[in-house]
């Protein structure tokens, strides 16, 4: 649909593949309706902040248009899994941004909330869903954060500060560049990095699930906490400085020689090394015990003279 002027009413669930707003014009959306494809605004207005705009279906779609920024208040991603809708305008005044399924890739644009509605704004990943943030942005500043343990938040450009304002489900660094921790990070399920360099700092991250570095560059001066309660797998090309173990139930599965170079903590739950180590440099094992944790497999550690094993030998 091409328009210069017009409203959209009609049962939610009205589907369009294209919707294009010409030059000083407008739309305005009086209840929700979805788009398949391209939303494309050449500088005219979309009011959605009484109903939305959804884009489904299983083709990749685009925001874009010639006005380089533009208000868009309310739209929701539901795309097939993998099928993303890509940013490739500024948008501003956003009062509810919601990735159901499918993809949202900001590439290297922005999201601005409603300064007017700062304490209600929502920005959701829902499960299964993934969001993408390109060149050196960071996640979109937005008064509420609802971003489920099984949804995904990528950065993918150069160097990038990885926002510390929500709780992750999963988080993805890739691509290149450094990834700074301006403050600790938490994860509720699984950490990836990959082809970049994460920054830890000298911060205490939370991670939930998986730990899988395959390349890059781990950069840390702080702990990493693993608190899961199922087992947590580690994959890691990089070394660790701190590591503490604390979990209620499962434990820690190494599908990798791990190193740490500093403490490894035993506050509750064991580390399985399977036919992989735990290597130690001159760091410390604290807290190991039979009612805290120990290491089950094999362990390689840098010995004084007379060395004294903490905890238990197995």
């Amino acid at each position: 649909m091409s328009s210069t002027a017009g409203s959209i009413y009609g049962s939610n669930g009205l589907t369009f593949y294209d919707i294009a707003i010409a030059s000083s014009a407008s739309i305005t959306a009086g209840t929700n309706f979805n788009v398949e494809h391209n939303l494309t605004n050449n500088g005219g207005v979309i009011d959605a902040s009484v109903g939305k705009i959804v884009f489904t279906g299983s083709s990749a779609g685009t925001i874009n248009g010639s006005s380089g920024t533009y208000d868009l208040a309310q739209f929701d991603v539901n795309k097939a899994t993998s099928i993303a809708v890509t940013l490739s305008s500024n948008l501003t005044n956003a009062t509810a941004v919601n990735v159901v399924s499918g993809i949202l890739d900001l590439t290297d644009k922005t999201i601005s909330q409603n300064s007017g509605s700062s304490g209600t704004n929502q920005l959701a990943v829902y499960a299964n869903a993934l969001l993408k943030i390109g060149s050196t942005n960071t996640l979109p500043a937005i008064g509420n954060y609802t971003l489920d343990s099984l949804s995904t938040v990528e950065y993918y450009g150069g160097n990038q500060t990885v926002s510390v304002a929500a709780t992750y489900g999963n988080l993805t660094l890739s691509t290149g560049g450094t990834k700074l921790a301006p403050s600790a990070i938490t994860m509720k399920n699984n950490f990836t990095l990959s082809a970049a360099t994460f920054d830890a700092a000298s911060y205490t991250h939370t991670v939930g699930g998986n730990w899988t570095m395959s390349s890059g560059t781990f950069s840390n001066q702080g702990t990493i906490v693993f608190n899961g309660t199922a087992v947590q797998g580690i994959s890691s090309t990089g070394a660790f400085n701190n590591m503490t173990i604390n979990k209620t139930s499962g434990y820690i599965d190494l599908a990798t020689d791990v190193t740490a170079g500093g403490t490894v903590t035993f506050t509750l739950g064991k580390i399985y090394t399977n036919a992989n180590k735990l290597i130690m440099g001159t760091g410390t094992v604290s807290g190991a015990d039979q009612s805290t944790g120990w290491v089950n497999g094999n362990l390689q550690k840098m010995l004084e003279q007379d060395p004294i094993f903490p905890g238990r030998l197995r």
